[in-house]
């Protein structure tokens, strides 16, 4: 239950995407999986965590960040190779490591195991979009967002830079001036260009 009640304290932290909500949530997450080390959930989490620090500049050591984001998804895989959420933190380490081709087929096995989780399938969404699929990422988000419709806002600011990738700049400026509380580098970027 201690393993448990730490990684719903992670999930809360995780969602909410502030320098400190993600430092809070990484913290969680090591506190799961020292009372359960092969807590494969809490492992894929804690790889996503390290991974949002370092890609929106928060973390002191991005590298650093990226390496224990993978040293956690691969831990994931190993702990449970039938868990959708540890091939989905994996295939986040290959996005992150220019790897397109690679994250697309590890995201497939994890919708493979779980088609109806929206977390999958909204990144599903924005990893097809960086891979220059952004009509196929369209089908996921905003079938993550019917699967989910009360998502935490990374649903809805991913759409939004998905719009941007689709060229409809337009739903891209309405979806992203939507968001309530979350506001990062990428999404200021995103709406700048969609403006522009």
């Amino acid at each position: 239950f201690r393993a448990f009640d730490h990684f719903v304290q992670g999930m809360h932290g995780i969602n909410a995407i502030t320098p400190e909500s993600i430092a809070s949530a990484i913290f969680h997450y090591q506190q799961a999986i020292a009372i359960e080390p092969r807590y494969a959930k809490a492992l894929a989490k804690l790889a996503w965590a390290h991974l949002i620090d370092a890609e929106l500049g928060w973390s002191d050591d991005p590298a650093a960040s990226i390496k224990q984001a993978r040293q956690a998804a691969d831990a994931a895989v190993s702990a449970d190779d039938a868990e959708a959420w540890a091939h989905w933190a994996l295939a986040g380490c290959m996005i992150y490591d220019l790897q397109h081709d690679r994250a697309l087929t590890i995201m497939r096995r994890a919708l493979e195991l779980n088609p109806n989780d929206a977390d999958v399938l909204t990144d599903m969404g924005l990893f097809c979009a960086w891979a220059g699929e952004p009509e196929e990422a369209l089908v996921y988000a905003l079938k993550a967002i019917r699967i989910n419709p009360h998502h935490p806002e990374f649903y809805t600011d991913q759409l939004g830079m998905i719009y941007f990738n689709a060229r409809q700049y337009e739903n891209a400026i309405r979806t992203l001036e939507g968001l309530r509380t979350l506001c990062t580098p990428p999404t200021l970027f995103h709406l700048a260009a969609s403006h522009a």
